[in-house]
């Protein structure tokens, strides 16, 4: 009997995970030996065997989990493994939410990179050409508050959130500009929601 024809029956509780960056300081050692080795966490079934995943969910949705490791960019191996899920799995009218530990629509605008500069450049290219429209929300940490950028002009455009509280100490949300301009298209963006705020912050 196949592996995943056991996992589709399961019908317990799953976790899915990704590293963040502090996770690499060791070169993933310790995420691999607690995590990625691990089938279980309380009652919670742990199938994943890489530091990145695809979970699909009812009504066409997926969850891409992905690996910035500390490049701030999926590797080929990541690449090649979502381009081949949307190619052999993906419906047309699939819809995909993507997960980071680095809110980079926030950093590269704060850094002020340039077009040429700017980080993701494998993840860009997966969402561009492989995902096109079909990426509707991208989530990160990272950043210990919570944001939510939405498109202003092209609606078909994702929303982007940054929920990094996790119980860690706040970080500042008034250094961060309320609006941005997003990825090398420059795509417009206004912050909608920001905790704290910025007059708290």
């Amino acid at each position: 009997k196949r592996e995943t024809d056991t996992l589709e029956s399961y019908d317990g509780p799953c976790a899915f995970t990704i590293p963040g960056n502090h996770d690499w300081f060791d070169g993933l050692a310790t995420y691999t030996r607690y995590i990625l080795s691990r089938d279980w966490l309380g009652g919670w079934l742990m199938p994943q065997r890489t530091s990145y995943f695809a979970t699909k969910l009812p009504r066409g949705w997926w969850i891409f989990g992905l690996d910035l490791a500390l490049d701030n960019d999926i590797n080929i191996e990541q690449f090649e493994f979502f381009v081949k899920l949307a190619e052999r799995s993906m419906q047309p009218e699939d819809a995909v939410i993507i997960v980071t530990h680095v809110p980079s629509w926030v950093l590269s605008d704060y850094e002020k990179h340039s077009v040429e500069s700017l980080p993701e450049t494998n993840l860009r290219e997966l969402m561009r050409t492989h995902l096109n429209g079909k990426v509707k929300l991208r989530l990160a940490g990272d950043l210990h508050h919570y944001t939510r950028h939405m498109p202003t002009d092209c609606l078909d455009k994702p929303t982007l959130i940054v929920s990094g509280g996790g119980g860690a100490f706040s970080h500042p949300t008034h250094c961060f500009r309320d609006r941005i301009q997003v990825g090398d298209e420059k795509d417009n963006y206004e912050r909608v929601c920001a905790y704290p705020s910025t007059k708290v912050s």
